[in-house]
């Protein structure tokens, strides 16, 4: 296994999609890319949610160890603790949703949102339920991505040159697989469709833990993997993905687990322009003022009632044309 730092793993894709023009890279993305953007780590959130319990439910956990110990790690008991607090599929689809709306997109996202650009690494899979990287595409005013939200559209999980995001665990918005039973196998369709996303690609392993038992059984039946960099802290060990990691050769340990720091030293690499959210925010304004202007003209034409009037006057208000504005609400 190589062991490589940031700057070398940066050169090494760099030169290699350089001399390989339809090289394919595979971003797999985890809960940690999403921790700069405000949305927090499974064990900072069951850690929340414990203190949210009812000492009756709270006693429930006691019976292993002593949770109310400062060490304990409560990721350990993650979806236990989620399950006790929300226990309905609608609490717990919306307990997602409110964790992941109203987030902003990292520098990371904007990032890697260009360099999606390039059909080489066009492709994203991740466990997230969050909108982030959607969000970043939109308002850079980029190329948009198809999403694969739930495995029942598996059957459009296709790489060309159209930007791709799959959501092996569902969104936030439909129905997020987060619990244990869910999240131990992927249903078949799926599986296989991404199987054929990862033949004979490079996969890069960010913000992500290793801890999901889907996961690990995808990669096992995925024979075909070019080669695979584990971008962390820490070398992969105890989690679910060790056996495979052990057995599988072609790999590189690349020493730094900061999602905005990868992203952003290789958009700086590949020469990536800045989003210009001034730009975008002017044409996303003229066009809004463009269809303003219309309507005032068509209503003013039109005008035979209070309420059109009313209308008109609002879109002149809008406009700050308050002579007009007084005019058409007298």
């Amino acid at each position: 296994m190589d062991k490589l730092s940031l700057e070398e793993f940066i050169e090494e894709i760099h030169s290699a999609s350089l001399k390989n023009g339809d090289s394919k890279y595979v971003f797999f993305l985890g809960a940690g890319c999403s921790e700069s953007s405000g949305i927090g780590l499974a064990n900072e959130l069951a850690e929340q949610w414990y203190g949210e319990l009812g000492e009756a439910t709270k006693k429930k956990f006691h019976h292993d160890e002593d949770i109310e110990n400062e060490d304990i790690d409560y990721g350990k008991y993650y979806f236990q603790i989620f399950n006790a607090l929300f226990t309905s599929p609608i609490d717990r689809q919306k307990a997602i949703q409110r964790l992941t709306e109203n987030k902003t997109p990292s520098l990371g996202y904007y990032a890697l949102s260009g360099l999606m650009q390039n059909s080489s690494f066009n492709t994203v899979i991740t466990t997230n339920f969050d909108h982030l990287l959607q969000d970043a595409l939109i308002y850079s005013g980029l190329k948009r991505a198809s999403v694969i939200s739930h495995h029942n559209l598996s059957q459009f999980i296709v790489r060309d040159d159209t930007p791709l995001i799959v959501k092996i665990h569902g969104d936030a918005h439909l129905e997020p697989f987060n619990d244990e039973e869910t999240t131990k196998e992927l249903p078949p369709e799926l599986q296989e469709k991404i199987k054929a996303l990862l033949a004979n690609a490079k996969i890069i392993f960010i913000g992500y833990s290793g801890s999901d038992k889907s996961v690990h059984s995808l990669l096992k039946e995925s024979s075909s993997i070019d080669k695979v960099y584990w971008c962390s802290s820490k070398e992969l060990k105890d989690s679910e993905l060790q056996e495979w990691w052990d057995g599988f050769n072609s790999k590189a340990f690349v020493e730094e687990m900061d999602f905005d720091k990868i992203m952003h030293q290789l958009s700086t690499k590949f020469n990536l322009e800045n989003p210009d959210f001034e730009k975008r925010a002017k044409e996303l304004r003229d066009s809004y003022d463009s269809f303003m202007s219309n309507s005032i003209k068509i209503t003013k034409e039109k005008s035979k009632t209070h309420l059109d009037h009313l209308t008109l006057g609002n879109s002149y208000f809008y406009q700050e044309d308050y002579d007009n504005a007084i005019s058409s609400y007298k």
